[in-house]
């Protein structure tokens, strides 16, 4: 709500200094230059997941990579059983990314 009220240029600003943030904690991302790492950030979306939400279902390929910039996801198995929490900062997806 705070950022919604502030100029677009401002508002344009704090979003690719949010972006650059969770680029840079991924070791694919830090060899970028402040340049690519903006324009990145102007074809980036943002989707918001409540509890319990499948953001991938099993046995899905991954098209992109998702970064957790609030909260936590948990990574299942074929059974649901978990194997992996994600917190803030970091991503998944990026061997998609890595292989396209």
């Amino acid at each position: 709500q705070i950022i919604a009220s502030l100029p677009s240029n401002i508002q344009q600003q704090v979003h690719h200094e949010l972006v650059r943030k969770l680029l840079l904690n991924e070791e694919l991302f830090r060899k970028y230059n402040k340049g690519l790492l903006n324009a990145l950030s102007e074809v980036m979306e943002s989707y918001v997941f409540s509890p319990a939400d499948v953001i991938i279902a099993t046995n899905t390929m991954i098209s992109g990579v998702f970064f957790i910039s609030h909260g936590e996801i948990e990574v299942c198995n074929l059974t649901g059983g978990i194997v992996e929490i994600l917190g803030e900062g970091k991503a998944f997806g990026l061997d998609a990314l890595r292989k396209s």
